[in-house]
């Protein structure tokens, strides 16, 4: 067993990776390298919580999947002359991106 400390901008924590996850994972275990953790929260009877270690991603590696496509539906008062009118919106808004 292995017992490492994850910290970010918001604080600390202790993790555990245990005999059979750690001959998996050794490789990807190096001090103050960025990565990805994945595991299962264990809760102590002091309040703290502990991780269980599943995963660890490098964070050069980690992707995250995006839907390609995302509908939403709006119900509005106002009839067609409001729905028209959000549609407008809509359009002139998608022409400026936001990102990148």
């Amino acid at each position: 067993m292995a017992v490492a400390q994850l910290e970010d901008w918001t604080g600390a924590t202790e993790a555990l990776i245990f005999a059979g996850r750690y001959a998996v994972l050794e490789k990807e275990i190096e001090e103050d390298r960025a990565v990805v953790v994945r595991g299962k929260a264990m809760p102590e009877e002091d309040g703290s919580v502990k991780l269980n270690v599943q995963e660890i991603v490098p964070l050069e590696q980690a992707r995250v999947s995006l839907p390609s496509l995302i509908a939403i539906r709006v119900r509005v008062g106002g009839g067609a002359a409001r729905a028209s009118e959000l549609q407008d919106c809509f359009n002139a808004n998608r022409a400026r991106p936001r990102c990148g």
